[in-house]
């Protein structure tokens, strides 16, 4: 998968990029191409594109009922990283083994699923440790993670497969703060594959 940065990468190193969504970013999105500034559009809907004034202009004006993140151009291509490695291989496993167990989903055993969940996190805090000096170890240790859940939201019909908390139990069962937490939550956001 080749990265898409070529298209709009800023050329001034302490550039950077923004991600912009909402329920009118296509219309946002094209009144920026027209100006003149190149956009990517996400799968997950919304675009990114360099942060110039061009972009300002059109994403602040409020004409378009959009959101938008400044981001730093490591997160993008952090994410576009993510992107590459994983996008092929994330598939809804959970739904697929869920089918097959009549059984999965109907286990309402609510101090069990926190118990295993308490276990999961654990484990990935462990592994979380040896991996978060390589972002692409991180990012598949954050995969095995989402597995992990997924399949317990799976067999237990409850929980959010990708929701934040779990993740931040991880974080705090690392004791991380400040950039080394805001980075290694970028690398789960990463490890998504939805950029």
């Amino acid at each position: 998968m080749i990265s898409r940065l070529g298209t709009i990468r800023n050329r001034a190193p302490d550039g950077t990029a923004v991600h912009v969504w909402g329920a009118e970013f296509e219309e946002c999105a094209m009144a920026n191409e027209l100006a003149g500034a190149p956009v990517v559009r996400l799968e997950s809907g919304g675009f990114f594109a360099e942060w110039n004034d061009i972009t300002q202009a059109i994403v602040l004006s409020g004409k378009h009922r959009v959101a938008h993140e400044v981001l730093s151009w490591k997160i993008i291509e952090l994410r576009e990283l993510g992107r590459s490695l994983f996008k092929a291989v994330v598939v809804d496993q959970e739904e697929d083994e869920a089918s097959r167990d009549p059984g999965w989903g109907t286990e309402d055993f609510e101090a069990g699923y926190e118990q295993e969940t308490d276990r999961v996190v654990a484990e990935c805090a462990q592994r979380m440790r040896i991996a978060m000096l390589d972002s692409v170890l991180a990012m598949a240790a954050w995969r095995v993670f989402d597995r992990q859940r997924g399949i317990l939201t799976a067999r237990y019909g409850l929980g959010d497969s990708e929701g934040i908390a779990e993740i931040n139990k991880v974080l705090d069962r690392m004791g991380v703060e400040g950039d080394e937490r805001e980075q290694l939550r970028q690398v789960w956001i990463a490890s998504q594959a939805w950029w």
